[in-house]
């Protein structure tokens, strides 16, 4: 058993809207933002007092693999989609697979007078059919609030912000739309003029671009094709303001492991670091926007830098805990 007080339920995305170009955003992000690699990996654990498996082995976040990487990347998305991110730590034996600690995400937290804490749960009648539930499931319920993490956007990407990337992305139309209103044998609207795809696929990626630029997004393929209107320089000046973006959302991210291995240490007696390794920060990344904009930095060497490689020459060693 564990002491963790919230229930989980499916949960959809709460400031997300669904579309062809925002899950290609979606895929993007959650491939950049820990890059997928293994020497070195990007996030390296050391602890005293306790096997760092075992660390690793509790961060539990659900749909998430039992590694650091998989934490920090689960919490990033979770932002991304939700703009804020409520963790609970909670302690206990965990069986067979035992585990010092645990982390769970919780939707539906509420702070109440006085800074207490509930959980508001759905009415098992807008929940499907198949979730399980058990007995006595309610609709608050009573969290401890000094088990609790709250994450929230960085200020350089405010919820506002989001919302307006992720809505306009979700307004442009898609070839798939498109099929629905065409005639599939003359490629004609019924009663209009016969439809140019090359102009509606220039002002699509257009629209996806112009959408995207707050937070840099090349939209990986469209801006590539576009470049015969648009140059290198662009191309790479955008990435790396995605980059920045990326990296923004990540040290929030880092906020919450911090968060977590403080209470979990404090409580199970052990003391954790964590290293990253050819991850940059915000900072490093606005430095290297400005080195590029003063003519300071190759193409070859941007390169390197958005795709975060270990082996390149700005990349090093960090601290993050």
């Amino acid at each position: 058993m564990t002491d963790r007080r919230s229930r989980w339920f499916p949960c959809g995305p709460k400031r997300w809207l669904q579309s062809d170009h925002t899950h290609i955003l979606y895929q993007d992000f959650n491939t950049r933002v820990v890059p997928y690699r293994q020497h070195p990996k990007a996030y390296v654990m050391q602890t005293e007092g306790i096997s760092p498996h075992y660390v690793e082995r509790s961060l539990t976040l659900r749909e998430n693999a039992r590694s650091l990487d998989g934490f920090l990347r689960r919490v990033a998305s979770k932002l991304l989609v939700d703009h804020e991110v409520w963790l609970e730590v909670s302690f206990g034996e965990r069986g067979r697979n035992y585990a010092p600690f645990a982390v769970s995400n919780v939707d539906g937290v509420r702070q109440v007078n006085g800074g207490s804490m509930i959980q508001v749960l759905p009415s098992l009648s807008d929940l499907p059919d198949w979730f399980q539930n058990g007995d006595g499931w309610g609709r608050e319920v009573d969290l401890d609030s000094d088990r609790m993490i709250c994450i929230v956007l960085p200020d350089d990407y405010p919820s506002q912000l989001l919302t307006q990337v992720v809505h306009e992305l979700a307004n442009v139309p898609s070839m798939a739309d498109l099929g629905k209103v065409l005639n599939p044998w003359s490629s004609q609207r019924p009663g209009g003029e016969l439809f140019d795809s090359n102009v509606f696929i220039r002002t699509r990626d257009l629209a996806i671009t112009q959408a995207a630029l707050p937070i840099g997004w090349t939209a990986r393929e469209i801006l590539m094709q576009a470049r015969r209107q648009t140059n290198e320089y662009y191309y790479y000046w955008r990435e790396l303001h995605f980059l920045h973006f990326l990296a923004s959302i990540r040290a929030r991210a880092e906020e919450a492991l911090r968060q977590v291995l403080a209470m979990a240490g404090k409580q199970c007696g052990f003391v954790a670091s964590v290293t990253a390794h050819g991850i940059h920060t915000p900072t490093e990344v606005q430095e290297f926007i400005h080195q590029f904009e003063a003519g300071n930095l190759a193409f070859s060497d941007v390169n390197d830098i958005i795709l975060e490689r270990a082996t390149a020459q700005h990349t090093k060693q960090r601290r993050v805990i």
